[in-house]
């Protein structure tokens, strides 16, 4: 038998061609979503399905599987079992197990779908139109039923395509914590509903130039350590952020000349997802310990850089002075006012827009149409009606168009089935890691007040981000906040806020 170091560089080489060739897509995504006009989709489809086809095809080579086999047999000889090596042979052994399951032309159809699914989401948006893009929408769930089958699961397919998003957690427990949450949130949002004390959303409204914007969210993408030399901010429809290689790590966002703080919390929210991606050792790019662990423990991440950060008051004490410097209509706005103001509670239509109480909910809607969709219970043509039921239900409010309805998404346009209780996992995780950090670092008010967000992001770089895919999910929480996932650290975090603003308790 060859030496176990010798297995496993050929087997690292093998998996870094797979690695160049997914980044490669990437660049292509990049381009799709920020410069690409809507009649490139279906070539842009094509092109996209190829490159995917070609890492799919390598992923799965046999070859790989006797790799992995082999140095499975090796025992101790590459060391202990939290050792980079036998991490990443575990994980690259998760991999292969599922990724074989498909084959290489419902890849291709799938990417072929998301790519040319979103540029009639984008134009679906822009007439408020649900109907043309609805064939699309039946396409692509109607694929995520055929993967979710070929993966495998007891009886719920829901879960075959979670495990891609969030591994070792069902559908079954996230509908527990997501329900308890709502359950713990609906009191306080009914609190607030009858507080006395109101913010005034005019303290975040004026005019606000594009170029200014822009300028003025890379500042505080930096501050709280974005790094820009390794990375870049676009424009597009639906906030997201993509990673081209280890030095490329780019995002994008959108923004409203006539109210400032929607394209800053993307900005926040976006590089917090850059500054994980970024956090993640170089060294091991392009293997499952260069990897973050799952979408749950990437959005704790933005959540909390968006929440935690951009909606305290110590960071409208720094920044509301500079944001004056680059706006001269916000040089006589009081800090109060306009922490108060990015900090108003109540139900709204668009999801990335919402506050931190009503922001579950949004998430609980679409887990649930979800569920629906896939199992065949709702009728894709019947999403239009259904969704706004649920928003009338949960939020209270009425949908006016699908555009601010079913349409608000990019990620079933895109095949993203499967994603959406990832938002509210990252809540839940964040409020824990928050803690745990503020037991070692003091709280974050006065870290944000020294100028030192910093310290915070290399504790966050050091506890999870260099960790990779050391442990899973729950593991990971588990072993950084000291207990297992749940709602408890979320809704206190969040009655102490309520509190605090609103005069308001329950």
């Amino acid at each position: 038998m060859a030496d176990p170091r010798t297995i496993y560089d050929k087997l690292k080489q093998r998996m870094a061609e797979v690695a160049e060739l997914e980044t490669i897509r990437w660049v292509l995504e990049w381009d799709e979503q920020t410069e690409m006009q809507s009649a490139g989709a279906s070539w842009r489809g094509r092109q996209a399905a190829l490159i995917d086809g070609l890492a799919h095809e390598r992923a799965t080579d046999p070859k790989i599987g006797e790799l992995i086999s082999e140095l499975e047999n090796t025992g101790d000889a590459l060391g202990e079992a939290d050792n980079p090596e036998r991490v990443n042979i575990r994980e690259w052994r998760r991999d292969y197990d599922r990724r074989v399951k498909l084959p290489k032309s419902l890849v291709e159809e799938m990417t072929r779908t998301a790519v040319e699914g979103r540029a009639a989401w984008v134009e679906a948006r822009k007439n408020k139109t649900f109907s043309t893009f609805a064939p699309w929408l039946s396409k692509s769930f109607k694929l995520a039923r055929k993967a979710a089958d070929l993966y495998g699961h007891n009886g719920e397919p829901y879960d075959a395509l979670l495990e891609g998003y969030e591994p070792g957690i069902t559908s079954k427990q996230a509908s527990e914590m997501l329900r308890d949450l709502r359950q713990r949130l609906v009191p306080l949002i009914e609190a607030v509903a009858n507080a006395k004390r109101r913010p005034k959303r005019k303290h975040l409204q004026g005019n606000f130039p594009l170029a200014t914007q822009q300028a003025f969210n890379a500042e505080v993408a930096t501050w709280i350590g974005y790094d820009l030399t390794r990375g870049g901010i676009g424009e597009t429809v639906h906030p997201f952020c993509i990673t081209l290689g280890p030095d490329d790590i780019r995002f994008g966002t959108r923004y409203r000349e006539n109210d400032f703080s929607d394209a800053l919390t993307s900005s926040l929210h976006e590089a917090g997802h850059g500054i994980y991606e970024q956090g993640l050792l170089r060294e091991h790019f392009g293997t499952p310990l260069g990897t973050a662990v799952s979408l749950g423990v990437h959005e704790s991440q933005s959540r909390m850089w968006e929440n935690r950060i951009g909606r305290s008051h110590a960071f409208w004490e720094i920044w509301l002075p500079r944001a004056g410097n680059h706006f001269p209509e916000l040089v006589k706005r009081k800090v109060d006012d306009v922490h108060f103001a990015i900090n108003d509670i109540q139900p709204s239509l668009i999801r990335v827009e919402a506050d931190e109480l009503t922001y579950n909910l949004h998430i609980l809607i679409r887990f649930e149409l979800e569920i629906a969709l896939l199992s065949g219970d709702l009728a894709v043509n019947d999403l239009p009606g259904a969704w706004n039921e649920k928003v009338r239900e949960y939020l209270g409010i009425e949908v006016p168009d699908d555009t601010q309805g079913c349409l608000q998404d990019i990620h079933w346009s895109v095949g993203l089935i499967g994603y959406f209780p990832t938002y509210a996992l990252g809540n839940i995780y964040s409020a824990q890691f928050v803690e745990a950090a503020e037991k070692d670092l003091g709280g974050f008010e006065d870290i944000l007040r020294k100028e030192q967000p910093l310290v915070i992001r290399d504790w966050f770089n050091e506890k999870i981000h260099s960790q990779g895919r050391r442990y899973m999910p729950s593991e990971l929480v588990e072993k950084v906040s000291g207990r297992p996932p749940s709602a408890e650290a979320l809704t206190a975090y969040l009655s102490g806020k309520v509190k605090d603003l609103y005069g308001a308790s329950v």
